[in-house]
């Protein structure tokens, strides 16, 4: 809990700062050509959320999932670690709704929208 004046809306960013960072090892580490700082994925936004990254049941393309959590539209552009080849919109089963352009990477929100993205990256 944490006792605000604003409504849960402005409150969220605080909320979320409390979440830990993953934790990551690299394997074989003499031959890493990984830059020593990086983000694997980040979203320029306000009010625009990442709820999950993971690998795609069916595919080898990265799922991404996220969200407005505020009551106004907004948009937010979002970064990954390597180019993208494609990029789809998919539904919550991870099915392909529509196809997008490999460059598009700024996102339009409705109020309290979920999006569902699948992301092709160079070397997937």
């Amino acid at each position: 809990m944490l006792p605000h004046s604003k409504g849960w809306e402005e409150i969220s960013k605080e909320a979320f700062s409390f979440r830990l960072p993953p934790i990551l090892t690299l394997e074989n580490s003499k031959n890493a050509s990984l830059p020593a700082s990086m983000s694997f994925i980040s979203l320029e936004g306000k009010n625009i959320f990442i709820s999950a990254v993971k690998k795609a049941e069916a595919g080898n393309f990265w799922v991404v999932r996220f969200y407005n959590l505020s009551p106004k539209k907004t948009s937010a552009k979002l970064k990954i670690y390597s180019p993208i080849v494609k990029i789809k919109i998919l539904n919550l089963n991870e099915e392909i709704q529509e196809e997008l352009n490999s460059s598009h990477n700024v996102f339009h929100f409705m109020p309290y929208e979920i999006k569902t993205v699948g992301i092709w990256t160079k070397g997937e």
